[in-house]
């Protein structure tokens, strides 16, 4: 799985470093981190699509840390059902989350406070895994 997250940041470091020598102004620097956003967006949507949150019983829910706060850490906790998320794609998208987000700290400068968020307790409430 280690390979998979290797392949996956270098194809994410590629893809947003392909137009690296273009920027030339703080409007083109500007531009760079909206569409750094614009593609965190969409790897968190990814994410939010790929976890199922159905369960039958709390022994089917559980979480994975995800994303990457400038001091270190995840910035949250991904909750899922694991009979019904397929687990590799999961951890895929989010490696390739936590790396958009570190890319974005190290361009923009980011800092955060170096809290970092508590695995959540997780049951199977109305046959959907959520933080209890």
């Amino acid at each position: 799985m280690k390979v998979w997250a290797f392949i996956a940041v270098g194809i994410v470091c590629v893809i947003l470093f392909q137009n690296c020598g273009e920027v030339t102004s703080p409007e083109d620097g500007a531009e760079y981190t909206y569409s750094l956003d614009q593609t965190i967006q969409t790897k968190l949507s990814e994410i939010e699509q790929t976890a199922d949150l159905s369960c039958s019983a709390d022994a089917d829910c559980a979480s994975l840390p995800a994303g990457a706060m400038a001091c270190g850490g995840p910035t949250y906790h991904q909750i899922f059902s694991s009979t019904g998320t397929d687990l590799p794609k999961l951890q895929l998208l989010i490696d390739q989350y936590s790396a958009l987000e570190r890319l974005k700290s190290s361009a923009t400068g980011l800092v955060s406070a170096c809290g970092y968020p508590v695995p959540p307790n997780l049951g199977c409430i109305q046959n959907l895994c959520s933080e209890i």
